[in-house]
């Protein structure tokens, strides 16, 4: 997300630049009784509007930020993490943790079933825990 943030203030302020430029060129180019100093109007409503893009663009870029942190801390709830337990090649996860939980834990009624998804974290060759959801 900070990539974005910076692209977006970087954006504005190229914006804030090449319109303080125009400006000046529009006020030495054209007089202020001039009938065509409805451009000038014209030019600052523009101008206000661009300038507002980006603001609403970063405040859409934040909303999402937070959203997606929430979306990923909810998931994160649902989780047991278990450190402790033996890797053997070509373990049944799930098993592996019911296991823990009804042996250690004095957990009942606990059954492979009920974990929806169960794998080692980190690489081979490491103490992984395992992680169920």
């Amino acid at each position: 997300m900070e990539p974005i943030k910076k692209s977006v203030a970087d954006l504005t302020e190229h914006f804030n630049l090449r319109m303080v430029e125009f400006q000046k060129d529009l006020k030495s180019a054209i007089p202020a009784t001039s009938p065509n100093s409805n451009i000038n109007h014209q030019f600052n409503t523009f101008r206000s509007f661009v300038l507002t893009a980006p603001e609403n663009f970063q405040l859409q870029v934040e909303l999402l930020s937070r959203q997606k942190d929430n979306m990923e801390m909810r998931h994160r709830k649902k989780i047991l993490l278990v450190h402790g337990v033996k890797e053997n090649k070509k373990e049944n996860t799930s098993a592996c943790a019911v296991k823990v939980l009804s042996d250690y834990l004095k957990i009942p009624g606990i059954l492979s079933e009920s974990i929806s998804r169960s794998h080692r974290l980190a690489q081979a060759g490491t103490d992984r825990p395992l992680l169920s959801l």
